[in-house]
């Protein structure tokens, strides 16, 4: 379903390609300039991006009915 806040796969491949041609790995930049290792960004992902075991997200999708609170796309 393509629409507000979609974009087809393949133009969010060849956007994310360019993004990391253009200005390469942020993971690699973490590693290299900050000293960040793996371990770590395994504990930043899963206390980040994941959920607590019984915590709901505080967030949702948006949805068509959101659009008027949220406004044209920019």
């Amino acid at each position: 379903m393509a629409g507000y806040g979609h974009a087809p796969a393949d133009v969010m491949r060849r956007f994310l390609a360019a993004l990391a041609q253009q200005h390469g790995c942020v993971r690699d930049d973490t590693r290299d300039l900050l000293g960040v290792d793996d371990d770590l960004v395994a504990a930043l992902r899963r206390n980040l991006l994941e959920p607590a075991p019984g915590c709901e997200p505080a967030f949702r999708l948006a949805m068509e009915q959101d659009l008027p609170t949220l406004g044209p796309p920019a």
